[in-house]
C-alpha cells in the first residue's frame, strides 16, 4: 500500500495504481474486521484523506473520484454511515463551491445522493429522523423547508393540503431533500452561468420524479389526472453516476418509456412554476444557450 501511495503521489492519474490499491484494500478489510471498530474507521479516513490530497493536486481526476466511491462501497458495512455521509456531503459541497466547472465533482454528489437513496429505501437505517440527519443535518425536515427563502411561494402550504398519512415517510423525506437542492438561491446566483449548474437541476428533477413514479405510482392526491407521454428520458444532458458492480460510470438509467406527467397536482405545478421562475430570472444574452437547452429539456421531460 505504501508503494502504491508513492506511485500515486508521483503519477496522480495512474489507473493501474488506483486499481491495485482498491484490490489490496478489499483484501485488507478482512483483516480490519478482526480488529477494533476504530481501526476500520481510521483506515477508511486515511483513504479519504489520500483522495483529498490527490484531488487538491489534480482536481479533474476521474480515477481519484471513482476510487473514493469504491472506498465507500468497500467500508459501507463496517463504519458509521451517518457520520461518513455527513462528512462527505460537507466535503463535496465545498468542492462544488471551488470547482463549479468540473463535472466529476457533480458526478460525485450525484453518487452520494443515489447512495443515500438506495441505503434508505432498503430500510437499513432508522425512520425519517435518522435519514433527515444524514441528508440535511437537521432534526426536522419541514422546519428547513418552511423557513428557508424559496423561489416558489406557498409551496409548503400547497404540500400540506395532501393527505400525507397515506404515503410513507420516504416520500416526505425525498421531496424535502430535492426541494432544498432546487431552491438554493445562493447557489443559483453564483453558478447560473455554468452548464453543470443546469445539469444538476435536471438530475434532481429526474431523480425526484423517478422516485415518485416508482414508489407511489405518480399519485400525489385523490384527484390527479395522469397523462402518459412518450419519453425514454435517456437524455445526454443528464449526468450519470457510477455502477456498483464494476465501478465504471457507464450504467444507463432504466426508465419506463411511458413517463407519467401529473398535470393537475399542486406539487407538480409548483415545481414547473419554480423552473419558469429560474429561467426568467437568469435569462440574459450571455446565458442564452444554457437557458435554451434547459427549456428544451423541461418541455421534453416535464
Amino acid at each position: 500500500m505504501f508503494l502504491v501511495q508513492i506511485v500515486l503521489f508521483s503519477c496522480f492519474k495512474s489507473s493501474d495504481a488506483f486499481a491495485f490499491r482498491r484490490w489490496t484494500l478489499e483484501q485488507e478489510t478482512i483483516f480490519f474486521r478482526q480488529l477494533e471498530p476504530n481501526c476500520v474507521w481510521e483506515a477508511f479516513c486515511y483513504e479519504m484523506v489520500l483522495c483529498r490530497t490527490i484531488f487538491e493536486s489534480v482536481p479533474d481526476n476521474y480515477h481519484c473520484w471513482t476510487y473514493r466511491q469504491c472506498c465507500i462501497y468497500i467500508f459501507e458495512n463496517d463504519i458509521n454511515l451517518k457520520l461518513m455521509l455527513c462528512r462527505e456531503f460537507q466535503f463535496i459541497n465545498d468542492c462544488m463551491n471551488r470547482h463549479v466547472v468540473l463535472s466529476s465533482v457533480y458526478h460525485y454528489k450525484q453518487f452520494l445522493i443515489n447512495f443515500v437513496k438506495n441505503f434508505y429505501y432498503f430500510r437499513r437505517i432508522d425512520p425519517i429522523h435518522r435519514s433527515t440527519e444524514i441528508l440535511l443535518g437537521l432534526d426536522i425536515v419541514s422546519r428547513r423547508v418552511m423557513y428557508k427563502s424559496s423561489n416558489i411561494t406557498r409551496f409548503w402550504e400547497q404540500f400540506g393540503n395532501y393527505r400525507i398519512g397515506i404515503f410513507s415517510c420516504k416520500f416526505i423525506v425525498w421531496v424535502c431533500v430535492f426541494w432544498l437542492e432546487l431552491i438554493n438561491e445562493e447557489e443559483d446566483r453564483r453558478f447560473y452561468m455554468h452548464e453543470n449548474f443546469w445539469l444538476q437541476r435536471r438530475f434532481i428533477l429526474y431523480t425526484l420524479f423517478e422516485r415518485l413514479n416508482n414508489n407511489i405510482e405518480g399519485m400525489l392526491d385523490d384527484h390527479n389526472v395522469v397523462v402518459d407521454v412518450k419519453s425514454n428520458l435517456l437524455d445526454s444532458n443528464i449526468l450519470f453516476t457510477v455502477c456498483k458492480s464494476n465501478y465504471k460510470m457507464e450504467k444507463e438509467i432504466s426508465t419506463n418509456p411511458a413517463h407519467k406527467k401529473i398535470i393537475n397536482s399542486p406539487f407538480y405545478r409548483a415545481l414547473i412554476n419554480g423552473e419558469k421562475y429560474i429561467v426568467r430570472k437568469f435569462m440574459c444574452p450571455s446565458n442564452h444557450n444554457l437557458i435554451r437547452r434547459h427549456i428544451s429539456w423541461l418541455k421534453y421531460f416535464l
